[in-house]
């Protein structure tokens, strides 16, 4: 029988959530992550690899990883600091399904962001939480990457209006060139402008009341 993954499951029946653990993980709430992008995007994985490779940038919630060996059969689970990465003090010679960093720091050092799209795996996905209220830095990476690679932003701000529930995804991914997929891409570049500028807006008005 096949294993049954859900990532809200397995975070909720462990108490591995901060709503209920001062020390858990807050991917599920209050961030919209777990429910909204980690669990159909685990369960997609698993299908391909069932014990991917993992590399978490900087995390340092052990209740983050932990949730991985619970989600996947064995994964290869990394946890490498950022100050490493600069340093080039890390083995760059593994390759990662998917790296996942929280620091938003990360989208204005092109040099640490070419290091990672590097260590990618073929269509593997590097995410970058936590980047509202970084909308500059948003343009100048898909100046550099629109054309080369699959860039998504995933705007969760009109689920819980947090200012960071946002997501962005660059997957190393170089298959035939779709317009239909452009396009896609930046309309949701678009949304997440719009919603930069009602926010800059709205805390502006704020300001002056």
């Amino acid at each position: 029988m096949e294993k049954e993954n859900n990532l809200i499951k397995i975070i909720e029946t462990n108490n591995f959530s901060i709503k209920n653990n001062p020390f858990g993980t807050k991917r599920l709430w209050p961030y919209s992550y777990i429910e909204l992008f980690y669990n159909s995007f685990c369960k997609k994985l698993y299908k391909i690899n069932q014990s991917p490779s993992i590399l978490e940038v900087n995390q340092e919630n052990i209740i983050n990883l932990e949730i991985w060996n619970f989600f996947f059969n064995e994964p290869n689970i990394k946890n490498i600091s950022l100050e490493k990465i600069k340093r080039n003090e890390y083995e760059d010679s593994i390759k990662f399904d998917i790296i996942i960093v929280e620091n938003k720091a990360v989208l204005s050092n092109q040099k640490i962001l070419s290091k990672l799209i590097s260590s990618l795996n073929p269509k593997g996905v590097l995410v970058i939480e936590n980047i509202g209220r970084a909308p500059k830095n948003i343009i100048r990476i898909f100046q550099k990457y629109y054309m080369k690679l699959k860039i998504d932003i995933h705007d969760f701000r009109y689920n819980r209006f947090i200012l960071k529930n946002c997501i962005l995804l660059i997957e190393n991914k170089k298959n035939k060139f779709s317009i239909f997929d452009k396009i896609q891409e930046l309309i949701l570049l678009f949304k997440f402008l719009f919603t930069e500028f009602i926010i800059s807006l709205l805390l502006v008005t704020l300001k002056i009341k």
